[in-house]
């Protein structure tokens, strides 16, 4: 999810840097830093939880669980 992040990002030193792609240990915490100091700490909030209510979604989906999305 981070690395989508940073592809979907347009100049702003978190798609280019070596911690918008690292792995291991400490990557999210590098990440979230990397994040918060360029300004976009709201960018991601906004994307992370846009990709995890796609995922429950598409979850409920192959269940066959009927959810109403309006609300």
């Amino acid at each position: 999810m981070t690395r989508d992040f940073a592809a979907a990002l347009e100049d702003n030193g978190v798609a280019e840097s070596p911690v918008g792609t690292s792995q291991g240990r400490g990557a999210f915490r590098r990440f979230k830093e990397l994040v918060h100091d360029a300004g976009l700490a709201g960018r991601w909030q906004t994307f992370r939880e846009g990709r995890f209510r796609r995922i429950a979604l598409d979850w409920r989906s192959e269940k066959g669980i009927e959810v109403d999305t309006n609300t």
